[in-house]
């Protein structure tokens, strides 16, 4: 292995009898011009050597994994590092997260694997494709924790082709433009079928077939019986387009060769292309086509495949809906493939080829600016356009008034929808930006969780409606089902391998302050009991406005916690349609299928208890607590605490109290409790920020704290007689409770 630093010029040699190698990775590798090498040793073993490029003597070389390795194993992507060590003639996989030392690959106790690829590292997790033991044409699909150690099994006996070369390719790929979706060829009961995820193999679907076919006739294909079915091989040839084609500039638009029937075959196949997807597919051509991109977002360009020459591209400006057949030779082509450059102007696509084997290479150069432009001038604007579109309307029903939304269909224009479609894009910015930015604090603060410190991500699941696994037909059509709620939660500390999960069942069907601090009592009494050394615990929920984001919470909050010994306690609330994922979604969806599969085999789940002592009784991984509906109803009504209102009426009252601390002190807020009229007064000194006076009696006395904070406002709570500070800290919103 050389390296270079002034274009090739000269070169210096890095390291001798170099397997492969990789170059470091910006923000991992302290070094820019480090390189990751896998280098043969004299007595012929591999080991995995690290050095900078043009200081790679061995007194500067270091060896981030002490043994040997197998040989073509070392992969450096993104945050991770992965080996492979043979011994006895078993396989064992290790795996490095940002640098730290190797650590052994876990997976399920039932997995013997003899070979291991990554197929992506991601968002923060690794998709690894395995072949156990007992696999020769097939693989089984494993996603990984954040670290890449623990992997649990995603989707099993993805099938394998067999390459020009020889060697094996597995028939799963990754959507470029839309990140975790990945379509795979599964092999089951002899049969190979096609499916496709969106969130990274935790859920697999059978892809609909089109409605009809390119005569417009009828296509009877009912899932799971009839589906639709793609090959996945891509092109050996860069320039070529494979059987399936995606590109980042188009996300949603898949083209693909398949078929229509029960099972993938590679007979009777045509061209299918989806715009939304994967969704919903359309067919395209009855012959296997090349289709490539062209810089255009949905325009597609496709010539037959290159089995016999040709004359004649087709060519779709509107994501392959209506296509235009071209000339582009005299004489008939062997197209070899076709190149566009990206991020230009020029819109030209150039064609490279042979007349005949014997013949020299060609290059077709076509300006398609001309069929572009001619193409967008045709268009016109269609009037009495049809567009579903969801709207609020206002409904007086016993003299009160309320909003619902509905769908309902409009008139409009093309030019009307682009423009609606362009403003509510410019709100779906920012929407992605926030969730990226609301994850990655969210994800930031969970990797940096200090020995003190625990992180609970909470939510209520959908109510769960209590059945019976036969009914007779009052009960189903009456009201006699019984509803349950769930509170669930993912519990992270540090120290733990992995997250704790738990769900909290009542037969209350509220879901207020008082609910979630009922719900929340035993949570915090096993963190404080299995975690002594926490002190600080960090909440995440999304914002209803009756539930988690109001002032009753918000009171609770800065009570409830320290009653358990919490010192200090921060809440983060996800923006609207933010907070869902692994408590509701995961924990709550995996609790309420385990309950209908109780049901289904004959089970009867008739209240809130039987469905908490059945689920207990399946050993689960979710701590479960119940919640009887007195323990919510014995806690205090939020609707006694009472908001502060500032008052403007300093006078007297500042000055008397201004005798007593210093001239220097600033009345920064003066607070009325509304039930008695008490006036409490805050104050603090511009000069020494981390004193704060705090007066009851208008000014005859003060109490003092020292801390160093930034008061937002006071809580009172007039039935407890209990108050609180919310305050400003390290960039965090604390509440503590004070005595007054």
């Amino acid at each position: 292995l050389y390296a270079s630093l002034d274009f090739g010029r000269k070169w210096q040699l890095v390291h001798e009898h170099v397997n492969r190698f990789y170059w470091s990775v910006t923000g991992l590798d302290k070094e820019s011009d480090l390189v990751h090498m896998e280098a043969h040793t004299p007595n012929g073993r591999i080991q995995y050597v690290t050095c900078r490029a043009l200081t790679c003597s061995e007194p500067n070389r270091n060896y981030p994994f002490p043994g040997y390795i197998d040989i073509s194993s070392l992969v450096v992507q993104d945050d991770y590092m992965f080996i492979q060590v043979t011994t006895a003639g078993q396989a064992s996989y290790y795996v490095s997260y940002q640098r730290d030392p190797f650590l052994k690959i876990k997976l399920p106790k039932y997995s013997l694997p003899k070979d291991l690829h990554i197929v992506s590292t991601d968002e923060h997790q690794v998709f690894a494709a395995v072949q156990e033991w007992n696999q020769n044409d097939t693989y089984n699909l494993y996603l990984s924790d954040t670290r890449g150690i623990l992997f649990t099994l995603a989707m099993e006996n993805v099938k394998t082709t067999r390459g020009l070369g020889g060697n094996q390719m597995l028939d799963l790929y990754e959507v470029a433009g839309i990140k975790g979706m990945l379509i795979a060829n599964r092999r089951l009961d002899n049969q190979v079928k096609t499916y496709i995820t969106y969130n990274k193999g935790r859920d697999w679907r059978l892809l609909q077939a089109p409605a009809t076919d390119l005569a417009g006739n009828d296509i009877h294909c009912i899932l799971p019986f009839c589906s639709l079915h793609l090959q996945l091989q891509t092109s050996e040839n860069p320039y070529l387009s494979g059987s399936i084609s995606t590109k980042a500039s188009a996300p949603g638009i898949i083209v693909a060769t398949g078929n229509i029937g029960s099972e993938l075959s590679y007979n009777n196949v045509g061209m299918f292309i989806s715009s939304d997807a994967g969704n919903n597919w359309r067919q395209i051509f009855e012959e296997e086509h090349n289709v490539w991109f062209l810089d255009k977002g949905g325009a597609l360009v496709a010539v037959k495949q290159p089995t016999v020459p040709t004359r004649h591209l087709q060519i779709s400006f509107d994501e392959g809906r209506q296509w235009t057949r071209h000339s582009f030779s005299l004489v008939p082509l062997f197209v070899d493939g076709m190149l566009v450059e990206a991020g230009t102007e020029n819109q030209i696509m150039t064609f490279f080829g042979h007349f005949s084997h014997r013949s020299e290479w060609q290059l077709i150069k076509i300006d398609y600016k001309s069929i572009f432009t001619g193409n967008v001038q045709k268009e016109t604007i269609r009037r009495g356009t049809f567009n579903n579109k969801w709207m609020t309307e206002k409904i007086k029903k016993d003299e009160k008034v309320s909003t619902i939304t509905v769908k309902r269909e409009i008139t409009t224009t093309e030019h009307e929808l682009n423009t609606d479609f362009q403003e509510r894009l410019l709100h779906f910015r920012s929407h992605v930006f926030n969730i990226k930015w609301q994850f990655d604090a969210y994800r930031e603060l969970r990797r940096s969780l200090k020995h003190n410190e625990s992180l609970l991500h909470i939510d209520f699941s959908e109510n769960y409606s209590c059945k019976y696994s036969e009914e007779i037909q009052s009960v189903h059509f009456g009201g006699s089902h019984k509803q349950a709620s769930l509170h669930t939660g993912v519990l992270y500390t540090t120290g733990e391998q992995a997250p704790h999960t738990f769900c909290s069942i009542s037969p209350s069907r509220r879901h207020d302050p008082v609910a979630i601090w009922a719900h929340l009592d035993p949570v915090l009494k096993v963190v404080r009991e299995r975690h002594p050394q926490v002190s600080t615990l960090h909440f995440f929920s999304d914002g209803p406005a009756t539930q988690y984001r109001q002032k009753g919470n918000l009171f609770y909050l800065s009570t409830e916690p320290y009653k358990y010994g919490f010192k200090e306690i921060t809440w983060n609330l996800f923006e609207a349609n933010h907070g869902k994922g692994a408590p509701d979604d995961g924990v709550g969806g995996a609790l309420k299928r385990s309950a209908d599969r109780i049901v289904a085999h004959g089970g009867d789940i008739p209240d809130a208890q039987s469905l908490y002592n059945k689920l207990k009784s399946l050993d689960t991984s979710v701590e479960l607590f119940f919640i009887p509906e007195r323990d919510i109803e014995s806690k205090p009504e939020s609707k006694h605490i009472f908001s502060l209102y500032r008052s403007t009426d300093y006078g007297s009252t500042y000055e008397r109290m201004n005798d007593k601390v210093g001239s220097k002190t600033v009345l920064s807020y003066l607070y009325v409790c509304p039930s008695n009229k008490r006036k409490i007064m805050v104050l603090t000194d511009p000069e020494f920020e981390s004193s704060v006076l705090i007066s009851s009696d208008e000014g005859a006395s003060y109490q003092k704290y020292r801390l160093s904070f930034y008061i937002l406002s006071l809580l009172f709570h007039p039935t407890q007689e209990d108050w609180a500070l919310a305050y400003s800290h390290d960039q965090k919103s604390i509440m503590k409770p004070i005595t007054i």
